[in-house]
């Protein structure tokens, strides 16, 4: 193979760096555009319901969100502490239980917002168990620049256990009318949001119970926490 003179050199290595920062811009504005679509999907409102409309009467490009029952009473309370004991056995709860525990534990205020170009504050979670999935819904109040959005975020999946620990594996979630992408953008709104919900003191203790567990299922309308 022949030497190449510096001149050569040099033009190889500017077609070189040049392929690489046409490659480099192309993925910003992939993302950028990627970012700018979820972004107006997501402050459409979704279509709130108590059931799924039938599939002939489901409108085309519509999100629906089914809502959640939360007239659990305090029924959760003796499984909760049952979670958070040394008992093993199984915990079932139905959707209303888990709604009326996730009220009774989550209240968020306002944070200081002083300075901040964009304020999030989270309600609490409400839950939905049908057919042998759960959904979980978390409504975001955003602010941007003084602007305000509602924003719903849902998640839909089951669980499974991997390396020894429970997981909960999501098979579609949505941002408003945005449908995010299971691989990339779907994992970092669901850690932020789970972000939010490990701030109480009290998450610690469900946190940490969670770990314990040896199986989740979700089992027709019911969720069954497995300590064995």
């Amino acid at each position: 193979m022949p030497k190449l003179s510096q001149k050569e050199k040099d033009a190889l290595n500017r077609s070189t760096g040049n392929l690489f920062i046409s490659l480099l811009f192309a993925v910003i504005c992939v993302l950028f555009g990627l970012f700018l679509g979820i972004a107006n999907l997501a402050i459409i409102p979704v279509s709130t319901v108590s059931k799924m409309p039938d599939p002939d009467k489901i409108a085309p490009h519509t999100v629906y969100y089914i809502q959640a029952r939360d007239r659990g009473g305090s029924s959760y309370k003796g499984k909760e502490a049952t979670l958070l004991g040394d008992r093993k056995g199984n915990i079932v709860l139905s959707g209303a239980e888990l709604n009326t525990w996730a009220r009774d534990s989550f209240r968020f205020t306002r944070p200081d917002d002083e300075g901040k170009p964009v304020v999030i504050i989270p309600s609490a979670p409400k839950f939905n168990i049908n057919e042998g999935t759960i959904n979980m819904a978390v409504n975001l109040e955003i602010e941007v620049f003084g602007k305000r959005y509602d924003v719903l975020y849902q998640t839909q999946g089951t669980f499974q256990v991997l390396a020894g620990k429970v997981i909960f594996v999501p098979e579609q979630s949505y941002l408003g009318s945005a449908r995010l992408p299971n691989d990339m953008i779907s994992p970092l709104v669901s850690d932020y949001v789970l972000s939010i919900f490990k701030a109480p003191e009290k998450s610690q203790e469900i946190l940490d119970a969670w770990d314990d567990l040896s199986d989740v299922r979700v089992e027709g309308n019911l969720l069954t926490l497995v300590k064995s």
